[in-house]
């Protein structure tokens, strides 16, 4: 049996300390919201 490389590009972030009752404006949460969009996008196409 032979295997066929794929290569593929490598992806990896880490979302860490999002506290709510810090982030008045909700500024963090769009933030966050449009990298994740952003990420998944790229990772989908």
């Amino acid at each position: 049996m032979r295997r066929r490389q794929v290569r593929l590009p490598l992806y990896s972030k880490q979302f860490v300390e999002y506290n709510p009752h810090r982030d008045h404006l909700g500024m963090t949460a769009m933030v966050a919201a449009k990298f994740y969009r952003e990420l998944l996008a790229l990772l989908l196409v």
